[in-house]
């Protein structure tokens, strides 16, 4: 039997940082390869080079990478501020969460082909005045109050079945602040995104 492995998008709202398949493509090869390349040992500096860097490959965004295992969650780190170019966000994000997500061992070699990678592309991040306008769903949020932050992505509400105070109770929880702190002076921003994945259908 023959695996084709094709990249499905889905976009929590209406931006979009307009790429292409091709790029999409890239991305992937990227994500895969570093995770080869952690497994074995990250001992010479990776090489981009051997990549096709469009320039919507070079723009910065914020991205988040996801690893999973069996469709169990197997480490995701990312960022909400754009830092680098996007190419680099997603090797620099695989490389965080095959090897440094403190809640999960590293990534080892005998997992590396039942691993699946899923990439988060963010919009900016824009301010609210209410939890009125947080819409579950179409939006990722970002909470901060008394020098702790949480964030979550769009999906994860949605995943979990929460609604908004739900979402906002679990932040809390997530950010070690006390329930109910993110009713009076908190900061929350939130943002949209574009979350692609590797579908492995016979």
């Amino acid at each position: 039997m023959t695996i084709s492995l094709e990249i499905t998008q889905k976009t929590s709202g209406s931006w979009t940082p307009w790429l292409t398949d091709g790029e999409h493509e890239v991305l992937f090869r990227i994500a895969e390869d570093t995770l080869c390349w952690c497994l074995a040992g990250a001992a010479a500096s990776f090489e981009f080079g051997t990549y096709r860097l469009t320039p919507g490959l070079e723009k910065e965004f914020a991205t988040f990478v996801t690893l999973r295992r069996h469709g169990e969650l197997r480490g995701c780190i990312g960022c909400v501020e754009p830092g680098e170019a996007l190419a680099r966000s997603v090797h620099r994000h695989t490389h965080r969460a095959a090897t440094e997500d403190v809640r999960f061992a590293p990534v080892s070699e005998r997992e590396r082909l039942q691993i699946d990678i899923g990439i988060s592309i963010l919009s900016a991040l824009h301010p609210i005045e209410s939890e009125e306008e947080f819409d579950v769903g179409r939006h990722g949020i970002l909470l901060r109050k008394d020098g702790c932050s949480a964030v979550y992505l769009p999906q994860v509400a949605q995943e979990q079945g929460w609604g908004r105070e739900e979402t906002l109770e679990s932040l809390c929880h997530k950010g070690g602040l006390p329930a109910g702190a993110w009713r009076s002076n908190a900061r929350m921003m939130v943002f949209e995104s574009v979350s692609l994945h590797r579908e492995k259908t016979p």
